[in-house]
């Protein structure tokens, strides 16, 4: 019988963190977005809106590793949670 790798605990359902990981790059985008334009104020609003869509999935996304992770001194701490 093969043997299957155990994947790390921290990790989630692979769609769940292909979502995360997807809307990272795009977090990421956005940050360069704020830096580059300064001069069009829509799109700024436009980027703003983003951020603070982005902003409390990011948190949720952190205290629910955090909540079931086994060791959440371990996670927070050592695991760069």
């Amino acid at each position: 019988m093969a043997q299957q790798k155990a994947k790390p605990k921290e990790l989630k359902n692979i769609g769940y963190e292909m979502f995360i990981g997807a809307l990272s790059i795009l977090s990421i985008l956005n940050m360069v977005l704020v830096i580059i334009i300064r001069q069009d104020q829509n799109l700024q609003l436009v980027v703003q809106i983003m951020n603070a869509i982005f902003m409390p999935i990011f948190l949720t996304d952190f205290f629910y590793r955090l909540f079931t992770a086994e060791s959440k001194s371990g996670y927070f701490f050592r695991n760069f949670g």
